[in-house]
């Protein structure tokens, strides 16, 4: 569905990922240039069915809680590429999750979350659910272990602002080939991972697109099928034409660019060849280094 520029809808706010960690990211920790800050989620009030206890009880038993996960989450989370954790009792239990992409070695993830969580904690920790999102790496803490309608309604897109030249040819490409990841995602029940590469265009110099999806583990194969499903049909409908973008949520990741960012090895298969014209859309709906000063944020909370 064409759609020349991204919408902005109530509740949307659009600005450029520079802005993003020029300005609402100004002090983190984070330095590591491989896998550089993307989004981040602090909301308040907390969106929760039970009453918000004072800001004093978030800072006592249950930040207490909370710090504990998150300093045991890298070496937890590292071995696997994901972990999920729970520490606590009754309104002061607390529960945080980290999730790396499926392309990283064990030592790497470990580093990254080590990250994150110095960043989280300098920028959310009156908060009693949060969210860090990067490009390598996931984290999140809250009061409960059940997805909310806030976290299954949350998602923010991210896109290349330059144009492909054949963005019929890009659409249809897009989703056969995040079709297929998607079915190998939620099949995949030990990584809830896909990656692979399909030609769009065999005319121009980056006629080659890269996929990437995936899921929280915790979550069942029906939910990430539902979840990828959903977020695939984001950039289209957000930001139609553009060479690339990234859709973020709680319990997902979504990417496609035309240019390598993943790690090659993990998608031996070949290249699927783009669809012909006559084929009809499913109905699911860097070199490295690219700069960021092209991609364009947009954060959407129903």
């Amino acid at each position: 569905m064409p759609c020349p520029s991204c919408r902005c809808n109530s509740g949307s706010i659009v600005f450029l990922l520079v802005e993003v960690v020029a300005i609402l990211f100004t002090g983190a920790t984070s330095k590591d240039t491989t896998n550089p800050f993307t989004s981040l989620d602090c909301p308040s009030p907390p969106p929760s069915a039970s009453p918000s206890p004072p800001s004093s009880a978030i800072n006592s038993t249950f930040q207490s809680n909370v710090l504990a996960l998150l300093d045991d989450l890298p070496s937890a989370a590292g071995p696997t590429g994901f972990a999920s954790l729970s520490r606590g009792e009754g309104a002061d239990r607390a529960f945080v999750r980290g999730m790396c992409r499926g392309d990283s070695t064990p030592d790497d993830c470990a580093t990254y979350l080590r990250s994150a969580v110095l960043d989280i904690n300098g920028h959310c920790n009156s908060n009693r659910r949060a969210a860090i999102w990067y490009d390598k790496c996931f984290l999140s803490y809250a009061d409960t272990n059940a997805s909310t309608a806030y976290e299954n309604s949350y998602h923010a897109e991210l896109y290349n602002v330059n144009n492909v030249t054949d963005k019929v040819g890009f659409e249809r490409t897009y989703y056969a080939l995040m079709s297929r990841l998607r079915a190998r995602a939620a099949n995949d029940t030990a990584r809830m991972f896909a990656a692979g590469e399909a030609v769009y265009d065999p005319g121009a110099d980056n006629g080659t697109m890269y996929g990437l999806v995936q899921c929280m583990r915790d979550r069942t194969a029906a939910e990430c099928d539902r979840c990828l499903n959903d977020s695939v049909q984001q950039l289209p409908s957000c930001c139609w034409g553009h060479q690339g973008g990234v859709v973020l949520g709680y319990n997902y990741y979504v990417r496609v660019e035309i240019y390598t960012y993943y790690d090659l090895t993990v998608d031996a298969q070949p290249p699927s060849p783009g669809p012909s014209a006559s084929s009809s859309k499913p109905s699911i709906g860097e070199g490295q280094g690219e700069p960021a000063s092209i991609l364009q944020l947009t954060a959407l909370v129903h």
